[in-house]
């Protein structure tokens, strides 16, 4: 996948929205910490702990018991990123190709030291405050990106853009079912 064309489309507004803005110390507190609470025990019928256990020794996920002891608790962003291994899973990829979906995550710092994941805690904010529709693309390597609808299309729709295999998940959807289940209080 030649994610160039989408990373293009989307770079400005990350720029402007992401890094100028949601990255910053005092910007969105209360909905990083909301988002970053590691108070959600694991859906069982979803996930098996052994999976969680080998997405742990790969990397894909951390323990984040303080002594390794007790249950395991996951914050509302890991619950994405837990369904969304779970969807990229069923699809083949295999767990070293997701590794760079996590640094692509993780790529840039949030300055408040709040967020594990800033790239998804942005998108999961536009899709829970603001009803973006949101896509995660990646190939079969896992080069991906997080774009929204109106991007992609803008994308899609220019005259020497070429279709190539890639895999669409609805990122959307999958925020909205675990905010349907999961209770946090997003404002």
């Amino acid at each position: 996948m030649k994610t160039t064309s989408f990373e293009l489309v989307s770079r400005d507004y990350l720029i402007k929205h992401f890094k100028s803005k949601f990255l910053l110390v005092d910007n969105n507190l209360d909905l990083k910490t909301e988002l970053n609470d590691a108070r959600f025990s694991l859906n069982k019928g979803r996930h098996s702990p052994k999976n969680i256990v080998m997405w742990e020794g790969y990397g894909l996920i951390d323990d984040n018991r303080k002594e390794k002891t007790g249950w395991k608790k996951y914050s509302f962003s890991e619950s994405v990123w837990l369904d969304l291994i779970l969807k990229l899973k069923k699809f083949g990829l295999h767990n070293k190709t997701l590794l760079p979906v996590i640094d692509m995550f993780c790529e840039n710092n949030d300055n408040a030291k709040i967020s594990k994941y800033p790239l998804l805690d942005f998108y999961i904010k536009l899709i829970a405050l603001e009803d973006t529709q949101v896509f995660f693309l990646t190939d079969f390597r896992a080069n991906s990106v997080l774009i929204t609808k109106e991007q992609l299309d803008s994308v899609e729709l220019t005259s020497n853009y070429e279709h190539e295999d890639m895999l669409k998940i609805n990122l959307s959807s999958v925020v909205k079912r675990l905010l349907e289940e999961l209770p946090i209080q997003i404002n």
